[in-house]
């Protein structure tokens, strides 16, 4: 009977260990939409599948300022409006 509470216990810390850890992520994608003003972020694969365009275009348009993006944790991101506004460009 011992065992099976100190089972329960450790499974009860795994757990909580786990919500906190959901709760950072949830609260960090929260402060990212803050910076967004609630504007979408797309990756960059969702933005070569949105313009129909390589990922060394996309390279190409943040290295030549022509699509804006911002970086979080290394990895670029696309306000969906500019990437819109960008697709109303290219028809």
């Amino acid at each position: 009977m011992e065992h099976f509470k100190e089972y329960l216990e450790k499974i009860i810390n795994l757990l909580t260990a786990r919500f906190d850890a959901i709760e950072k992520k949830i609260d960090r994608l929260s402060r990212v939409k803050d910076v967004t003003e609630g504007d979408l972020l797309l990756d960059n694969q969702d933005v070569c599948q949105l313009l129909n365009i390589t990922f060394r275009t996309l390279q190409r348009y943040k290295q030549h300022k022509i699509l804006p993006y911002c970086k979080v944790r290394g990895k670029s991101y696309y306000r969906k409006s500019d990437v819109l506004a960008m697709l109303n460009k290219k028809e």
